[in-house]
């Protein structure tokens, strides 16, 4: 008596065949060859359908040859990949989790329940940052950078996508410059008029303001108080 068919997944590790009945003998062929006493194990290495057949002797008679078919189911085998941000780990992909870049298999079963082994190659890409200064006079408050407002001296951060296609921190430290005042006075005669001084013209006694530029390369306001004494 025999049971067929006898299944197995490729890759299994299979056992010796079996069969019920008295001096049992193996065969390779339905017809052809001598039998062996020695059941056979089917190789698992290959998806296929292999026959084996076996027959009985009672009283000194052989019986004709049962056969036993072996199916090896074949397993199956998916390979992905993808690339994720720094900032998105942990990924998780069919219930694994990544906090790094590398490979990693998932097993379920496939159509014909057997192993389908489903491997994900992380890649991780990585953000990018860059610093910069710059310098402003007062009088240029507020300073938009990069969508920022700056309404004083200080640093800010502007995120943006880098060409990997994740976060971009572009940072500016802004200085402050400031501007400077100076205050004279002066003496002329009322026969100097007109006075002229930092390109202003005194035409009688009073006050003015020059605005220059200072070592900053801020305002410099330059003021003079002149007096205008008779002869």
């Amino acid at each position: 008596v025999v049971s067929t068919p006898i299944t197995y997944c490729k890759g299994d590790v299979a056992i010796p065949l079996t069969a019920t009945g008295t001096s049992l003998l193996w065969y390779a062929d339905s017809v052809l060859g001598s039998g062996s006493s020695t059941a056979p194990t089917p190789s698992t290495a290959a998806a296929d359908t292999l026959s084996y057949y076996v027959s009985q002797t009672i009283s000194g008679c052989v019986s004709p040859r049962a056969k036993i078919d072996v199916i090896i189911k074949n397993t199956s085998v998916h390979n992905e990949s993808t690339a994720v941000c720094l900032a998105d780990l942990p990924y998780i992909w069919n219930g694994l989790t990544f906090n790094s870049a590398g490979s990693k298999t998932a097993h379920f079963t496939n159509a014909v329940g057997c192993d389908s082994a489903a491997t994900m190659t992380l890649t991780v890409k990585s953000p990018t940052t860059s610093t910069n200064t710059h310098s402003v006079c007062i009088t240029n408050l507020p300073y938009i950078w990069n969508g920022l407002t700056f309404n004083a001296a200080g640093s800010q951060t502007a995120h943006f996508t880098n060409a990997a296609g994740c976060d971009s921190a572009a940072t500016m430290t802004l200085t402050v410059k400031s501007p400077t005042s100076s205050t004279n006075t002066h003496s002329v005669c009322v026969t100097n008029l007109p006075y002229i001084w930092n390109g202003l013209t005194f035409n009688t006694a009073g006050t003015q303001t020059a605005h220059l530029t200072n070592s900053a390369g801020c305002d410099s306001a330059a003021t003079l108080i002149l007096t205008v004494n008779p002869v």
